[in-house]
Parts: C-alpha cells; structure tokens; sequence
C-alpha cells in the first residue's frame, strides 16, 4: 500500500493535534493545581482545568473571554508621546 504525501502530510497534522489537546489538558491540570486563573479559552485546557478542579473539591470556572476591548487611550496623555528608542526615521 502506498501513501501519497497529502495523506502523509494530513496524517502528521493529526497527530500534531493529538500531542497539542494532550498537552492543553494537562496544563489546564498544572494551572488548577497551582491556583492560577484559567488562562486559555481551548476546550481541552479548560476539560483539564475543572477536571483537576472536581478532583480538588472545588467549583468549575467558564473559560475566559475577551469580549471588552480594554479601556480608551487619552488623547491629552498621548500628545507628547515619542517613539521608542530603537526607532528611527530614514
């Protein structure tokens, strides 16, 4: 039986995804444990992170979402604003 490389390829990136959902758990797990905030909105992290939470006794989180955009810049403070150092003009 022969492979041809678009199956190649297509299997390869399965298991990539397989290795990065395995991983998202178990830092989900690793973040519970060590009591920080639920960081990652992926399924898999956040299965880990309320899994580890149950075993602990404790209540399940939501996963975090960026629905607020963050509060407004003030033009005022903005106006003697310069770029960094790096920058340069040519």
């Amino acid at each position: 039986m022969r492979i041809t490389k678009r199956q190649l390829r297509r299997m390869i990136k399965e298991e990539k995804q397989k290795l990065l959902s395995e991983d998202a758990y178990a830092l989900g797990r690793e973040d519970s444990f060590a009591g920080i905030r639920p960081q990652l909105p992926d399924e898999d992290y956040m299965m880990g992170y309320n899994e580890a939470q149950a075993d602990a006794g404790l209540q399940t989180i939501q996963p975090p979402t960026d629905s607020s955009r963050g509060k407004k810049l003030d033009p005022d403070l903005l106006k003697g604003a310069r770029p960094g150092k790096h920058w340069s003009r040519k």
